[in-house]
């Protein structure tokens, strides 16, 4: 009997090239960001004892949009951190005991914000939200002022357009998907950690404005 040929399996591109393909070719077709990043932009995150009216900042992380960070420290609590935002950060009491007040970090947070052009976070209001609330509780009066007259931008919606999301995304899942390198120190939820990962997303997302 002749042996018959043995076909060849048809070769299928991996599905995780198949993936990256199409969102290179969405990137591709998205148009520009609306409001580009400059280099005196910075990226910020917050973690806090809670979320209601007296709750405040425990945790502060500002990276500039090089990369370097510009500030990362924890804050003394204004208020006795909630079991829910304790469930979320993981930060205990023994960390925050020799923490400084948050007058102390309002000095060095001034600073960053008056050299700052913009201010990006990953989500709508909640981190400006809360350190006008803590600046507040603190009666810091210059600072307040700097975070209300300074300029805050979104990054979670740019971030949703480009992977095609009707829902807003998250900004791990962003990550995620983008295939941006993660930081290799912290974790999701502390707020350095969390500023240079939207800084990370942003530099996957952005697009050369045109002209």
């Amino acid at each position: 009997m002749r042996p018959v040929p043995r076909s060849r399996p048809k070769t299928r591109p991996a599905a995780g090239r198949g993936r990256h393909a199409r969102l290179r070719s969405r990137l591709d077709r998205t148009p520009p960001i609306n409001h580009p990043c400059s280099a005196m932009d910075v990226f910020l995150d917050t973690e806090t004892t809670g979320s209601g009216p007296q709750d405040a900042v425990i945790e502060l992380g500002v990276v500039a949009a090089q990369g370097e960070v510009l500030l990362h420290t924890l804050v003394a609590p204004l208020a006795p951190v909630t079991r829910g935002a304790r469930r979320v950060h993981g930060i205990t009491d023994e960390e925050l005991a020799d923490a400084p007040p948050f007058p102390t970090v309002a000095d060095r947070l001034d600073t960053v914000l008056a050299d700052a052009e913009c201010v990006w976070t990953f989500g709508p209001t909640y981190d400006r939200r809360m350190l006008l609330q803590t600046a507040a509780l603190a009666e810091c009066p210059e600072t307040h002022r700097r975070i209300q007259d300074s300029t805050w931008r979104d990054l979670q919606p740019d971030a949703t357009r480009v992977l095609g999301d009707a829902e807003r995304v998250a900004l791990t899942d962003a990550a995620k998907r983008l295939d941006v390198s993660i930081p290799t120190e912290g974790h999701h939820h502390r707020a350095l950690y969390d500023a240079k990962l939207a800084r990370r997303v942003w530099t996957s997302v952005r697009r050369p404005a045109s002209g």
